[in-house]
């Protein structure tokens, strides 16, 4: 009726839903988190995880993720060592329910030179699965990876 009349409909209280077994009790609360609303935001927040920044690049219509290797390093200074330059496709910032094609992560050095590419997410991954695929190949890299002499 509300809506028909032009109003909103009244607000629902928030309450927890308890999910419960035998050996443990989970109390889920409504909150609000919003999903990412780009496949970079989801892959920022997984990135995060690891303690690694990522600054939004683009050229000629493409866009991508610059990543430093080194996780303390400030956006203006994110090209003057090994990064990581990430894209799904030709681009970065689609909506993420247009995710389609798995991330991909490529190494250059502080001259832009190409060093080499990790390994994507298998095929028919999900993007959470993805992002959560890459960002561990990031970290993992980067713990091992020395500059070049």
């Amino acid at each position: 009726m509300a809506a028909a009349a032009g109003r909103p409909p009244p607000a629902r209280p928030r309450r927890a839903h308890v999910i419960a077994r035998a050996e443990t009790r989970l109390e889920l609360e409504p909150t609000d988190i919003a999903p990412p609303a780009t496949e970079g935001e989801a892959l920022r927040a997984a990135l995060a995880v690891y303690g690694f920044p990522a600054y939004d690049d683009d050229e000629g219509g493409f866009t991508w993720l610059v990543v430093p290797a080194a996780a303390d390093t400030p956006e203006d200074e994110a090209y003057a060592g090994l990064h990581f330059r990430i894209a799904s496709g030709e681009h970065a910032e689609r909506p993420a329910s247009g995710h389609d094609q798995p991330w991909g992560a490529s190494l250059y050095d502080d001259e832009g030179e190409y060093v080499t590419t990790l390994n994507s997410a298998p095929a028919g991954t999900t993007l959470a699965e993805d992002c959560a695929h890459i960002a561990r190949a990031i970290a993992n890299y980067s713990t091992t990876a020395k500059p070049r002499q």
